[in-house]
């Protein structure tokens, strides 16, 4: 049996029918685009991430010119040692021995004779002068002037191993403090808490001296 009210719609009046479904409905439709407060915290969201990125980035160079900087000096020392095998006696050593001889990395080297000077990877500013050490001739040292103090105690304590006698001073001072002595008749051996105060006290660049034989 048919049931009239089994599709209501059906019989509406057609003006009526308009009018209903033209009457506006509320709906939690949200508005496209950002609001103020969504792009100021993505703003500071990227800032932050941003800011990360470029520390890992300035560590990690400056940590590569650390190693830079190791590498050259070990080859640097191997080479002298052997060019002054097997008497080993350094009286006289100097710049121009190292660059003429070219006992560093090509790197390091520039001039020649008496205009001879030993670069790092530190820049200009960072000199490095090679000499005969002041008590014995089968002893040389390199001293390192105006290192930055962000690699004082890395550098410092890598090459260390490769070095009989490791002493350190402000930039340009000659006032110096004893890191290691393996030459003394009561040898010092590396004294860590020690290579920390003196970084410190000589920021931002300090003079280092290896001395090996």
């Amino acid at each position: 049996m048919y049931n009239e009210f089994d599709n209501k719609n059906i019989f509406l009046n057609p003006k009526e029918k308009t009018m209903k479904n033209t009457i506006p409905t509320k709906r939690n439709h949200r508005q496209s685009g950002w609001t103020l407060i969504e792009l100021v915290v993505c703003g500071a969201v990227l800032a932050v991430l941003a800011a990360g990125v470029m520390t890992t980035v300035g560590g990690e160079r400056e940590k590569g010119k650390g190693q830079k900087l190791r590498s050259l000096h070990v080859a640097m020392l191997d080479n002298i040692t052997a060019y002054f095998e097997p008497n080993f006696v350094y009286t006289g050593i100097n710049n121009a021995t190292v660059v003429d001889g070219k006992l560093a990395p090509i790197s390091m080297r520039r001039g020649t004779g008496a205009t001879a000077t030993i670069t790092t990877p530190y820049g200009s500013s960072t000199t490095a002068v090679v000499a005969a050490d002041d008590d014995r001739t089968d002893l040389f040292r390199i001293d390192y002037d105006a290192m930055p103090s962000e690699y004082c105690a890395l550098d410092i304590k890598a090459m260390s191993e490769r070095s009989l006698r490791v002493e350190i001073s402000a930039a340009g001072g000659d006032s110096w403090t004893t890191i290691k002595d393996m030459t003394a008749a009561s040898p010092v051996l590396f004294q860590q808490a020690t290579l920390a105060t003196q970084c410190a006290t000589n920021s931002p660049t300090y003079k280092v001296r290896f001395t090996q034989g």
